[in-house]
């Protein structure tokens, strides 16, 4: 009677143990669905950010540019208006 007592016991923790494993891997296949499902968007975020920030650099370039032009173009008049 033992015997049968202590089989149940082992059966019954070798489901517990069985259908703990199927839940950790259910758990880290839906973490992976998940994951691989918003790697779209994820990727094109990222290179919006990465465009945005290169456009951000352009336009401050130009923006020193046209400073730059600025000034030169107020020196010039300086000039003539002295009479240079």
């Amino acid at each position: 009677m033992h015997a049968k007592l202590r089989k149940k016991q082992y059966s019954k923790a070798k489901n517990q143990e069985k259908s703990q494993k199927l839940i950790i891997f259910y758990k880290k296949n839906n973490i992976l669905h998940l994951f691989l499902r918003n790697l779209d968007f994820f990727v094109n975020f990222a290179g919006k950010v990465q465009y945005n920030t290169l456009l951000g650099m352009k336009i401050q370039e130009v923006m020193k540019l046209q400073r730059k032009s600025l000034i030169s173009i107020n020196i010039n008049r300086r000039f003539i208006d002295i009479g240079g």
